[in-house]
């Protein structure tokens, strides 16, 4: 915000009140590289920092394929979901966010919300889909 007023500043300095060709096509250089910097600023990736976990899961496709699919829970509410099938390497990556709400973990991506229930009983602990039960993900442990 600052930068732009200041922007605004020059630009009504040096253009307006001396009324050069050369600094309208500078100052309107100076305005989209500040527009594209603002854009770059905010539009951050989800990031691995302060992973909590990852599961996963192996599941025969219709087509005879395996499926590997993966749940990355991050810090702060982020995460991501990704498939790839294993031997025609078709894949897909979804930026999500989660919740944990009455023990089911909430994974939203692409307008789609998933509830997994969480067993911590188990070795490796798991996460199982509340609306199919035989889609049971599995803690990766941790490479140290």
């Amino acid at each position: 915000f600052v930068s732009y007023n200041l922007i605004v500043i020059i630009y009504y300095s040096y253009v307006v009140r001396n009324g050069g060709e050369n600094m309208k096509k500078l100052f309107a250089l100076c305005l989209a590289l500040a527009m594209a910097l603002t854009l770059c600023a905010c539009g951050g990736k989800t990031s691995k920092e302060g992973i909590i976990g990852t599961w996963e899961r192996k599941v025969n496709g219709d087509s005879g394929d395996t499926i590997k699919q993966v749940i990355e829970v991050y810090e702060g509410g982020t995460g991501l979901y990704h498939y790839e099938f294993e031997n025609t390497h078709k894949h897909g990556s979804f930026d999500a966010t989660w919740e944990i709400k009455d023990g089911v973990l909430n994974l939203t991506y692409t307008f789609v919300t998933r509830g997994f229930s969480i067993d911590t009983s188990t070795q490796p602990m798991t996460l199982t889909d509340v609306g199919d039960s035989s889609a049971v993900f599995y803690k990766v442990e941790d490479a140290q």
